[in-house]
C-alpha cells in the first residue's frame, strides 16, 4: 500500500536548549534558519533517535528494521552499499515565546587547583526555559507495517525525556512531551494512491494539516534504564547564595536571572553547577575507597598547567581503555565517550515582571567586599566591589531533576551521599561571596533502577529531618 505517515510530537525544553551551529572562537551560537529563527536540525533529531532505538533492547525493537528506517552506515570501503533511510525529519523551529535567546558563560575547572584551566572559558547561546517545538517525522511507504510501533516508541522516549543539542553536561537540552497540548502526540496516514489522500499529503507538506484526520499515538511502556531523582531545594534561614553568569553592569557578581517562555523572570541555578558538584563529590568518595581516576595527584606538578584536552582525554588520547579505567569518566563522560549523568537547571519564580534592578526583587541584598593584601593587611588598590546575593527571604523553591543512566551499586550510593552532603551543608553552591547553602524541603522523589537503595540511604542519614 502506498501510504505516507506524518508524526507530530509537541515537546518543551524545561531548562532551555542550545542547538549549536559552528563555533565562533570561544562562543557556541544557536543554529538558525533563513528567517533567523533558532532551529534544531532534523539530522540531529534523527541521530539522537537512532541512538535511543539502539540502546532500547531488541525485545522492544523487534519487528523494526533500524537500517531501513535510518539508513545504513557507510563502511568507508570502495564498494560501499549504504542506502538512505525511510525516515524524513523536519528541522524543528524553537519557539521562545515571550523570552529570547541569551549567552551564558561556562568554564572547565581544574579540581586540584580550583581555577579555570587555560582556554577553558566559553559562552553558549541558550533558548529560555520552557522553549517549545513540534517534532515532525515523515515515514515513507516502505515501512508502513512498522510505522505504528515506531510512533509508539518515539512517544515513549519523549515521555521519559530525551536530551538534544549536545550540551547535556551544562544541564540544558532535555525534551519532554508538552502537557495539555490541544492535539498531543498524533500521526496522520495519507493514501497516495487516491487523489484525495495525495492532495492532503501535498497540503500537509506546506503545513496545512487537516486536524480531523489525526490519530492519537498510544502509550507504550519501555524498560526504565534511568535513575531519576527529583530534588526540591530552598535557601535556609540566615543563608544566602550567588550563582552568577558573570559581572553585572554595576556589581562584580549577581544571581543568575533569566526570562522564561512566559515572559516572567526566574532565578536560575544552572544544571552545570549541580553536575560539577556531583562530579567533584562522587570523585572524592570514590578515590577515598581506592577507585582509580585519571586526573590523580601524581599527574600534577606545582609549576605545570594541565591542558583541558588532556583532562578530556583522560591523559591518553589514543587509548579508549583510559575512559573505562577512570571511575569519574565512566559516569560523567570524557572525550572518548559521553557520560551518563544529566542534571537540569533549577528555576524559581522571581516575580511577575522584569524590574530595572535586581535589588527590587524580594530576597535580594547587596553586599560590599574588599580584597586584603596578605602582607600589609591593608585593602588592595581598586579592589572594593559589590555583589548581589539571594537570601532566605526568597521563599521560592528550586527544583532540579537528576538522571543517571544504568547506575551500578557504588554509583547509586555515592550519588545518595552527595545529596545528603548538599542537604547538610557540606557542599556549598556558587560563589564564595555567599554561604551557598541549600536544603531539601522534602525527601527526594526517586524512581528507576537502584531507587530503593537511594531512598534507604537518604532515610538512614536523615534527609530532610
Amino acid at each position: 500500500m502506498s501510504t505516507m505517515y506524518r508524526l507530530s510530537l509537541p515537546v518543551e525544553f524545561p531548562s532551555g536548549i542550545c542547538a549549536g551551529g559552528a563555533s565562533a572562537g570561544n562562543e557556541i551560537p544557536m543554529e538558525r534558519n533563513g528567517k533567523k529563527e533558532p532551529v534544531l536540525r532534523g539530522s540531529a533529531i534523527a541521530g539522537r533517535l537512532r541512538h535511543a532505538f539502539s540502546s532500547c533492547g531488541q525485545s522492544f525493537t523487534a519487528g523494526i528494521d533500524l537500517d531501513k528506517i535510518f539508513g545504513t552506515q557507510p563502511s568507508g570501503g570502495e564498494e560501499d552499499n549504504n542506502t538512505g533511510g525511510c525516515l524524513i525529519v523536519e528541522d524543528a523551529i524553537l519557539d521562545t515565546g515571550k523570552g529570547k535567546t541569551s549567552y551564558r558563560t561556562y568554564h572547565l575547572r581544574d579540581r586540584h587547583k580550583g581555577r579555570v584551566v587555560d582556554k577553558g572559558l566559553f559562552a553558549v547561546e541558550i533558548c529560555p526555559p520552557g522553549t517549545q517545538a513540534d517534532l515532525i517525522f515523515w515515514l515513507k511507504p516502505e515501512i508502513c507495517e512498522e510505522a505504528h510501533k515506531f510512533a509508539c516508541l518515539i512517544r515513549a522516549f519523549l515521555e521519559r525525556g530525551m536530551i538534544f543539542g549536545g550540551n547535556g553536561n551544562r544541564g540544558i537540552g532535555l525534551a519532554r512531551l508538552r502537557e495539555k497540548h490541544k492535539n498531543g502526540p498524533v500521526y496522520h496516514a495519507y493514501n497516495l494512491s487516491e487523489l484525495e489522500g495525495y492532495a492532503a499529503w501535498l497540503d500537509a507538506r506546506d503545513g496545512n494539516v487537516a486536524e480531523n484526520q489525526t490519530v492519537a499515538i498510544p502509550i507504550l511502556d519501555i524498560p526504565e534504564n534511568q535513575l531519576h531523582i527529583c530534588l526540591e531545594l530552598k535557601i535556609p534561614e540566615g543563608q544566602d547564595i550567588v550563582v552568577s553568569y558573570g559581572p553585572g553592569e554595576t556589581r562584580q557578581a549577581e544571581p543568575g536571572l533569566t526570562t522564561g517562555f512566559d515572559g516572567r523572570p526566574y532565578w536560575e541555578i544552572p544544571g552545570s553547577a549541580f553536575h560539577g558538584i556531583l562530579r567533584q563529590w562522587v570523585t572524592r568518595l570514590a578515590t577515598r575507597e581506592g577507585y582509580p581516576v585519571a586526573d590523580h595527584t601524581t599527574r600534577y606538578t606545582p609549576f605545570q598547567e594541565i591542558p583541558g584536552d588532556q583532562l578530556g582525554w583522560c591523559f591518553e588520547p589514543e587509548n579508549f581503555k583510559a575512559h573505562n579505567n577512570c571511575m569519574a569518566a565512566r559516569l560523567f563522560g570524557s572525550l572518548h565517550k559521553a557520560g551518563r549523568v544529566h542534571c537540569t537547571g533549577a528555576f524559581a519564580l522571581a516575580g511577575q515582571e522584569l524590574l530595572e534592578d535586581l535589588t527590587q526583587y524580594k530576597g535580594v541584598q547587596e553586599r560590599t567586599h574588599v580584597a586584603i593584601d596578605p602582607i600589609s593587611g591593608g585593602a588592595v588598590n581598586q579592589m572594593l566591589f559589590t555583589t548581589a546575593v539571594l537570601t532566605s527571604d526568597c521563599d521560592k523553591t528550586f527544583k532540579t531533576d537528576w538522571y543517571i543512566e544504568m547506575p551500578d551499586e557504588n554509583e547509586a550510593r555515592w550519588i545518595a551521599q552527595t545529596i545528603m552532603a548538599v542537604d547538610t551543608g557540606l557542599i556549598r553552591i556558587g560563589s564564595a561571596k555567599a554561604s551557598g547553602r541549600l536544603k531539601l524541603i522534602e525527601p527526594p522523589q526517586v524512581s528507576g533502577p537502584r531507587a530503593a537503595m537511594v531512598c534507604e540511604i537518604i532515610k538512614q542519614e536523615g534527609g530532610n529531618d
